[in-house]
């Protein structure tokens, strides 16, 4: 494979052409010196190879690293963990993911974990109803998970209120075990978001002990989206809402608007 390029002076005028190879990038220096021509008189005197290698690279690696990315995503982007040392560390401290009980709440926390867990650490999650043999992660209620009800953080989750959650370190069944218990359903799937916020930051799993409260009942996105499907000032096309299939449709990305 060759790399071809052509270099322009100031009125845009063409210098001829040559080529590089791309076993240049092996990181072998080159016999002697490359230089530019102009109608086949030396135009460079010198220019050293490492010099014409940076330029390569700053133009190749762009096409060749950059991700399409069109926010859709926005903040729960769930990229595994490019830190070798942090992702070894949380995969040890979560080698489980614990989320017993049922209801669609707890099902949506679940979901969550599955997919940010399995991004993130980089293999895929099964949600456990116990804990098991090996370090794990743990999210419940004291009703709905019975190792939690043991711990004794009445108080801690009396101060957390109906939606808020604890999140803390404890050992159960001999395990170190990393914690988010929360009154009811509800505080445990917002307690499972700062956990994958948690790792999405790199904090250390030892650092992640908190007792949160919602400040605001009703958190809401400032969303200006008409009936007819048109958006106040919006630069991205019309509304993602059809009312017109609703209920019998149900699109992909009302659960993930949802999520947010």
């Amino acid at each position: 494979m060759r790399i071809r390029l052509v270099y322009l002076d100031s009125q845009t005028k063409s210098y001829d052409f040559f080529n590089i190879k791309a076993s240049c990038f092996s990181g072998k220096s080159p016999r002697k010196p490359m230089a530019f021509r102009k109608n086949g008189t030396p135009f460079m005197k010198k220019l050293t190879f490492s010099v014409m290698r940076l330029q390569i690279i700053l133009v190749l690696l762009p096409a060749v690293h950059l991700r399409s990315e069109d926010g859709y995503r926005l903040w729960m982007r769930y990229d595994r963990i490019r830190d070798k040392a942090m992702l070894s560390a949380y995969r040890s401290a979560m080698a489980e993911v614990v989320l017993p009980g049922t209801g669609g709440t707890l099902e949506a926390a679940a979901m969550e974990l599955t997919e940010g867990l399995g991004g993130l650490l980089g293999h895929p999650v099964r949600i456990r109803e116990r804990v098991g043999r090996r370090n794990a992660l743990v999210a419940g209620t004291p009703a709905g998970c019975p190792d939690i009800a043991r711990l004794g953080w009445d108080a801690a989750l009396a101060a957390a209120g109906d939606e808020g959650f604890v999140i803390r370190r404890a050992r159960i069944r001999g395990r170190l075990c990393t914690v988010v218990a929360a009154s009811t359903d509800r505080g445990v799937l917002y307690g499972v978001f700062r956990a994958l916020r948690n790792l999405q930051t790199l904090t250390p799993a030892d650092r992640w002990e908190t007792v949160e409260k919602p400040a605001i009942r009703r958190r809401l996105l400032n969303h200006w989206d008409n009936l007819d499907g048109s958006i106040e000032r919006g630069y991205a096309g019309r509304s993602l809402w059809k009312w017109e299939e609703l209920p019998d449709r149900i699109d992909s990305r009302y659960r993930d608007y949802a999520r947010l």
